[in-house]
């Protein structure tokens, strides 16, 4: 009988912060300006450094932080022989300026040229600070202009 106080009183703690997590969808379009850096290192192989600046993040979810988001992406890809894998970084700051950093991980690249891959949100400061989730990315970039768009889903969780 005295072992089940403790762990009522543990539950009692931890119950309303499980309940105070707000979950969000993350479906959407990220909007943004890209610079790339190819090195050949042989036929059918190469590297690629990468960065954009995401200038709009825009989640069909209408109460989601970081609709309107901007903030930098940055990280290496590898192409062998058409199989594409590499990742990187994102690090999104909201409109009330609490940032969400998010990890991104380029899997295959679609029929059209587009990247895919999944992404993962780490941390951050904020809201964002112990926030989880994730989902997949597909992004396309315009070659003459650097423009990209970013077609995204999945759901993020804050406490």
């Amino acid at each position: 009988m005295r072992m089940i106080a403790p762990f009522s009183v543990i539950i009692a703690l931890t119950l309303p912060a499980a309940l105070a997590a707000e979950s969000y969808s993350m479906n959407g379009t990220g909007k943004a300006q890209s610079s790339a850096t190819t090195h050949e290192v042989a036929e059918g192989h190469m590297l690629i450094s990468a960065q954009s600046e995401y200038t709009s993040i825009e989640a069909e979810d209408e109460n989601n932080p970081l609709n309107g988001a901007t903030g930098p992406c940055f990280g290496a890809m590898e192409i062998v022989d058409g199989s594409l894998s590499g990742g990187g970084r994102c690090l999104y700051t909201d409109q009330t300026g609490d940032m969400a950093v998010l990890s991104w991980t380029a899997e295959s690249m679609t029929e059209d040229g587009a990247n895919a891959g999944s992404w993962e949100l780490t941390g951050g400061s904020g809201k964002y600070e112990g926030g989880s989730g994730g989902g997949s990315y597909s992004v396309a970039t315009d070659q003459s202009s650097g423009s990209q768009t970013n077609t995204v889903t999945g759901e993020i969780s804050l406490p």
